[in-house]
């Protein structure tokens, strides 16, 4: 009776040990300015939308996911000058926060012709986001510690590059940063490119403005993450509204979403091409790039799967906070980089938040409540 949401909650599980996994490959891996990283990690993302197509036996796309996809892929984009503006730190909460709350907004009011969602409960609903959103400012103050194991590497994928002409030998700090160390303004001379980006470079060299650019360029991220599932689940309720017993099938959709994906991030890295040259690369990075986008895409096949059963106000929310636990425990027993009493003593609370956070978000909406609002919201369309 309850096996959809029941679904839902294995696909937010997806999506939380998927998305805390999918950077897994790249770690300790020079990925130069990012972009020709998110072209690579984009085609390991096509790649699963194909196997999910070929797994439905239907070839289906909806022109909505360029949009959907395009809106990621902006978003994703906008990450590597946030965190070259104001860290990673202070980047990855501002931009984790703007997701999670907007999401659940689109979802409670509507907006975008989404279905207005109903909870059982608006306390637990609203606690539940709010918990989710301190969880993410205790990550703040979690300070990592990094090692350099992978200098010596980097050193000779850096003669690799220069030798092929992937780097400019006369600009060694273009790409001398990996997954866990990102440069500086001065270190991106495609800002310099033309006066108007010079204008903006000298800006970024005051303290306030690049902080305040920064925050407001991760909030811009936020959003364009936040609405990227919004194609979807339109999708998702015009067949609900056709057929309010009916199923609809997540992996139908998913060569949409991965699709427009590719194409948005290949016009990204086409613009990129055409203004830098030659294009800062590491071949090296490739192979962990494109392995990147495939555990994202399985992640994002839960996470499609989860905001489809669930909706906006708690499948959405539990698989934007679930990956930090998984993150989490990559780096205290693999990567070994959180450590001490401190910062042991945070991440154990951040944890105890976010699982009351996810506790709050399903007693909300329990999968009773769930099955029956999912009725009387397919007969107000039916109407």
């Amino acid at each position: 009776m309850f096996a959809g949401a029941y679904w839902g909650y294995i696909g937010a599980a997806v999506a939380s040990v998927f998305f805390g996994s999918n950077y897994v490959p790249v770690k300790g891996y020079n990925v130069g300015n990012g972009i020709a990283f998110q072209w690579f990690m984009c085609s390991g993302i096509l790649i699963v939308g194909f196997i999910t197509m070929a797994i439905t036996h239907e070839v289906y796309f909806d022109w909505r996911a360029i949009l959907g996809g395009g809106a990621w892929a902006f978003g994703n984009t906008l990450s590597m000058p946030v965190i070259s503006l104001i860290g990673i730190g202070l980047g990855i909460l501002t931009w984790s926060s703007a997701n999670l709350v907007f999401g659940y907004i689109w979802g409670r009011i509507g907006a975008f012709g989404l279905p207005k969602e109903e909870v059982a409960n608006e306390y637990f609903s609203i606690a539940g986001v709010l918990l989710a959103v301190v969880a993410l400012i205790l990550f703040f103050f979690i300070k990592p510690t990094l090692n350099d194991d992978k200098k010596d590497d980097d050193e000779e994928y850096a003669q690799f590059n220069q030798k092929h002409g992937l780097i400019q030998a006369d600009e060694p700090g273009d790409d001398r940063f990996r997954i866990d160390e990102y440069p500086s303004t001065a270190e991106l001379p495609w800002l310099t490119n033309t006066s108007f980006f010079h204008s903006i470079h000298k800006l970024t060299e005051n303290m306030l403005f690049s902080r305040l650019l920064g925050i407001g360029m991760a909030l811009l991220s936020g959003l364009f993450y936040s609405v990227s599932l919004v194609p979807f689940q339109l999708w998702n309720s015009d067949l609900k509204a056709k057929d309010p017993n009916g199923h609809p099938n997540t992996l139908v959709y998913c060569f949409s979403q991965f699709a427009g994906i590719y194409i948005v991030s290949t016009g990204i890295f086409t613009f990129y091409c055409l203004v830098v040259r030659p294009p800062r690369m590491n071949v090296a990075a490739t192979l962990p790039s494109y392995l990147a986008g495939v555990l994202w895409a399985i992640a994002a096949a839960g996470w499609m799967l989860s905001t489809g059963k669930l909706g906006f106000t708690v499948g959405y929310p539990i698989s934007a906070v679930g990956p930090l636990i998984v993150t989490s425990l990559w780096s205290v027993l693999w990567f070994r980089e959180i450590r001490g009493a401190r910062n042991l003593g945070l991440l154990a609370i951040a944890f105890v938040f976010i699982g009351v956070s996810i506790l709050f978000l399903v007693l909300s909406n329990p999968p009773e409540h769930h099955h029956d609002s999912s009725h009387s919201h397919s007969s107000h369309h039916t109407e």
